[in-house]
């Protein structure tokens, strides 16, 4: 593999470990972000605050269910925009209503508030002396919130790989209000919506005797029991991934992956780089044939060269220099050979030679 295509994978794998830590995977199917403590308390504190606003005399205080939570998240799972039509609720029955909010936001951040005034502001839209909504426009999310008789609300967050007919990527904010809103009367022949509630001073037409004035909302202690955190008796809501536990913990090991996993490939980078350098620089500088020492050129290669350390140093002006010999100094003596004949030869000093007259001695000079 060359280090352009190894370069190409690298791009490719970040992109992915990019896009896989912001959004839910493919495939992953709807997960459950169960809401907090203080979301929940939010959520109905909103509510209320918002229903004080109307100027009702007959507007109850409202609390939290955790059954209406429920059925609301297992509805959630379906990633539907649409209104759950087979919720049952305990005590309540069928008498449920539901407000529905997308958002491609991420469900760590998202703000409940926010979602509950964006369903309030559809007051603009509704005419209340008609009982009806502004033609093309939509008013039923703040008529369910505006409904006198409902005092119970429990909602849900849930993050879907597509909602169907509307966003990839989105999560479902759901909450169920009993008993429910927007009921219609049928008269003639033609279906009218029933007031939401009374206009008057707050509380002075409260529904039962036993109310009191909370906060100019009717609130029964009775009628208002609720349960924070959850129910321990119904199942437990938190099947999917908690956006503030596990979630947390998988995007830490998912990043924590994601590190090792660069490291690993940049390492691998590295070593192909560093190959490849080899290789090119073999290619353009090949090997020299190797030039042996003054000694291993004229003399046996098994011979040890001697050591500087042990070699005479004498002056420039006779003798060595590190062994090297003077340009005068004599030769060395060359043994000496000596010849073998097949016969032996006379002595070179014999005297007499046979058939070789001689020369006869000088004469003796007697002084």
């Amino acid at each position: 593999m060359s280090t352009k295509h190894v370069v190409c994978v690298i791009i490719m794998f970040f992109n992915f470990a990019l896009t896989s830590s912001t959004r839910v995977k493919r495939g992953s199917g709807p997960r459950r972000y169960p809401l907090s403590k203080s979301q929940m308390s939010e959520i109905v504190e909103k509510h209320n605050r918002l229903r004080t606003t109307l100027h009702s005399s007959d507007m109850r205080f409202m609390t939290w269910d955790d059954e209406l939570a429920q059925i609301s998240a297992d509805y959630g799972t379906k990633c539907q925009f649409s209104h759950n039509q087979e919720g049952s609720h305990s005590k309540f029955k069928n008498s449920i209503g539901e407000n529905i909010y997308v958002a491609k936001s991420p469900p760590q951040t998202f703000d409940v508030s926010r979602a509950i005034q964006l369903w309030f502001d559809e007051k603009a839209d509704f005419d209340y002396k008609a009982l009806t909504c502004t033609p093309g426009a939509k008013c039923g999310h703040y008529t369910q919130i505006a409904w006198a008789k409902t005092y119970k609300v429990g909602c849900s967050l849930t993050m879907c790989d597509e909602v169907t007919g509307f966003h990839k990527d989105s999560h479902l904010f759901i909450c169920n209000y009993s008993p429910a809103g927007n009921v219609y009367s049928y008269q003639s022949g033609e279906s009218k919506m029933l007031s939401p509630f009374t206009k008057g001073s707050p509380c002075s037409k409260c529904m039962t005797s036993s109310d009191v004035c909370s906060s100019k909302l009717c609130a029964n202690a009775a009628r208002d029991q609720t349960s924070l955190p959850l129910n321990p008796n119904l199942p437990p809501q938190n099947s999917g991934i908690d956006a503030t536990g596990d979630s947390g913990s998988s995007n830490s090991s998912l990043i924590a992956a994601v590190v090792v996993l660069s490291l690993l490939l940049l390492a691998a980078l590295l070593y192909i780089c560093y190959r490849e350098r080899n290789r090119m620089t073999s290619a353009l500088n090949p090997p020299q044939q190797r030039v042996t020492s003054q000694h291993n050129k004229f003399s046996n290669p098994n011979t040890p060269v001697p050591s500087r350390l042990n070699t005479p140093r004498q002056s420039l002006a006779g003798g060595n220099l590190h062994g090297i010999s003077k340009p005068n100094a004599p030769p060395p003596s060359r043994p000496e050979i000596q010849r073998i004949d097949k016969a032996p030869r006379s002595a070179p000093c014999s005297p007499y030679r046979p058939g070789i007259p001689t020369r006869p001695p000088p004469p003796s000079v007697v002084l």
